[in-house]
Parts: structure tokens; C-alpha cells; sequence
């Protein structure tokens, strides 16, 4: 039972701190790259090689950035270059101890100086710099050099065309999924909503920006992040709203719970118009009214008695106006979800 609960508490963690699993994608990604590399060169019997073999797949695999090709292989062919070179040069040097530890510096000073154009630059750069005085540390001549320099290439080569196979980049269904994502957490009433919000926000300002959608796709896509946001704010309010009119009456007795279950049918249509399943989106017209209605046969009752408390009224009509506002954004949401799956259907035919 205790086994259970802990996988539940590590997989609810996990999702928390990897909403995308970017992570899990870049271990899978580097195990795969490790094992093919290292089975090569043990069938070619250069055991002197396995380890920078192995050290190269998990330096390439980490600098992965997982995205569209026309991106992620030029950064990718960059990155070979760089380390390939960097291997050739630290061995190369590694003879001559006072020219190999008076480049260092230069050479630190060159990747960490990557960190100015973004972490998706030093990241590698920090890998470079790492590497480099690994390489120097190795006692060898420049036949051995030439070795590891093709290995990194060989193994960059390997782990490009593994992760273009194995984990191709689909920007369109990735921000559709992220929308999806975030509405399953509301409608579960998860607590993480915030941190897949700004890992959205992030994810669409790397594709939009570039144009990698349509114009009328974008307008709606950045229209969902929009609502979603407003969204989550107008939920958190309304938690303790409903606190409030909890304290001043019955919630079995009232309406508050049709209200949250509208709510919820609201948000699975969304989930299922995102999902391709295109049908006419619930309307709340008749559900405002009955709870409108019975708000107001609450009052009325309230009224009637001898010392009247409408602490409860104006807390229960404040969550009604706050639960008919989250109807709308919900049902706002309907017009560019429907232009977000129309234009993903056209692409993908």
C-alpha cells in the first residue's frame, strides 16, 4: 500500500517538475544513444574508444533541443563540429602541458561566454568546456586524437539521426496537447496548472515567434493561452468564494453543486473539440437561470425570518456571478479550439 502511494507521490512530482517530459525524453534519448554506440565499437573490437564513445552520446543527447528539423539539425551538425574539434585539439595539446593549460582559459572564457545568447547555447558550451579539459588529460599522440575526434563525430552523427527517428518534433500537436493538458489539470482541480501555464507560455513563444503556423492558427492559439490564464486565475478566486458561501449554506441542499458540474462539462467538451471530436458545445442559458432562480427563492426564504442573515445570499449570488464568468471564458475558448483542430486537419491530410 505504501509502495503505491509513493509511486503516486513520485509520478504527481514528476509531473510537477517535467510537465512535458523533456527530461524523460532526453534520458531515453541518451540510454538508446549509449547502447548503439557502445555496441559498435565493441563489434569493431576499439575498446580504447568505448568510453568516449559513451561519454560523447550522453554530451550530444543532453544538447538536444527536440526541435522542428530545420532547426534542430543545423544546431546539432554545429555541436559536432565543436566537440569533434575540441577532442582533436585538448589531446592534441595534452602533450604540451603549459600551451594545453594556458588555452584553457580561452577556451572557458569562449563557452561560458555562450551563456549571453541563452541557455540553449550555454548548455552546450558548458559541455565544451567540460570536455575540453577532459581531453587534455588524456595521455596520447595525434593518431590517437584523430581516434577520438571521428568518434564524436561518428556517435554526433549517431545520435542525430536516432533522435530525428526516435523523437521527432511536432509543434503544432505539441501546443494543441500543452492546451489540453492544462484543462485536464483545471477540471481535476490540479495544483500545477500554474507551472504548465508558463511552460506554455514558453512553448508558444519559441514556435509562433517563428511563424511555424498559420496566422489565423496563431491568433487562436495565443487567444487559448489567454483564456487559460484568466482561467485559472477566476478558479482560484472562486475557491474561496465557495469556502464562503459554504459557511452560510447547505451545499447539498443548494445549487453549488450543478454549478460545478456544469463546469465540468464544459471543460471535457473542450477537451474532446481539441481531441478532433467536433459537436455543438454545451450551452449554460438554462443551468444560469435555474441557479439564478435559486438564489433568489434562497433570499426570499431569508427574508421571511424574524432576524434574517443574508451573509449566505451574498455569498452564494457572489459565487454565482464569478461561476457564470468562468462559463463564459469557457465558452469563448470554443472558437479557437474549433480553428486550431480545423487547421490541424487540413495540415495533416
Amino acid at each position: 500500500m505504501h509502495s503505491r502511494i509513493n509511486r503516486v507521490r513520485l509520478l504527481t512530482y514528476g509531473r510537477q517538475v517535467d510537465p512535458e517530459h523533456l527530461t524523460l525524453r532526453a534520458a531515453t534519448l541518451t540510454a538508446i544513444c549509449c547502447l548503439l554506440s557502445i555496441t559498435f565499437f565493441q563489434y569493431l573490437h576499439q575498446t580504447t574508444l568505448l568510453g568516449w564513445a559513451a561519454f560523447a552520446a550522453l554530451a550530444y543527447s543532453q544538447i538536444d533541443t527536440l526541435e522542428v528539423p530545420a532547426k534542430r539539425i543545423p544546431y546539432l551538425a554545429l555541436n559536432i563540429v565543436v566537440f569533434s574539434a575540441l577532442a582533436w585539439v585538448g589531446i592534441t595539446l595534452g602533450h604540451y602541458q603549459r600551451w594545453f593549460l594556458l588555452s584553457i582559459p580561452f577556451v572557458i572564457f569562449a563557452c561560458g561566454y555562450t551563456i549571453a545568447y541563452g541557455n540553449r547555447y550555454f548548455n552546450p558550451g558548458a559541455w565544451a568546456a567540460f570536455l575540453y579539459v577532459a581531453f587534455g588529460s588524456v595521455l596520447g599522440d595525434r593518431f590517437f586524437a584523430w581516434h577520438v575526434a571521428i568518434t564524436f563525430v561518428g556517435v554526433g552523427i549517431l545520435c542525430m539521426i536516432v533522435s530525428l527517428l526516435f523523437f521527432p518534433e511536432k509543434p503544432v500537436q505539441r501546443m494543441r496537447k500543452s492546451c489540453i493538458r492544462i484543462l485536464e489539470r483545471c477540471r481535476i482541480d490540479n495544483g500545477d496548472v500554474e507551472l504548465l501555464l508558463n511552460s506554455q507560455n514558453a512553448l508558444f513563444q519559441t514556435y509562433l515567434k517563428h511563424h511555424l503556423v498559420a496566422k489565423e492558427q496563431q491568433a487562436a492559439y495565443w487567444e487559448c493561452h489567454k483564456v487559460l490564464y484568466q482561467l485559472h486565475l477566476s478558479e482560484k478566486h472562486l475557491k474561496t468564494l465557495k469556502m464562503e458561501a459554504m459557511l452560510h449554506i447547505d451545499f447539498a441542499e443548494s445549487q453549488l453543486p450543478k454549478m460545478h458540474e456544469h463546469t465540468q462539462i464544459l471543460i471535457q467538451a473542450l477537451i474532446d473539440l481539441l481531441r478532433g471530436k467536433i459537436y455543438p458545445f454545451p450551452v449554460s442559458d438554462g443551468v444560469t437561470q435555474e441557479c439564478r432562480d435559486a438564489v433568489k427563492a434562497a433570499q426570499a426564504a431569508e427574508c421571511q425570518k424574524h432576524d434574517p442573515d443574508l451573509s449566505g445570499i451574498l455569498a452564494y449570488s457572489s459565487y454565482l456571478f464569478h461561476t457564470i464568468q468562468i462559463w463564459n471564458l469557457l465558452s469563448s475558448l470554443a472558437t479557437p479550439a474549433r480553428v486550431i483542430v480545423g487547421i490541424d486537419a487540413r495540415d495533416e491530410s
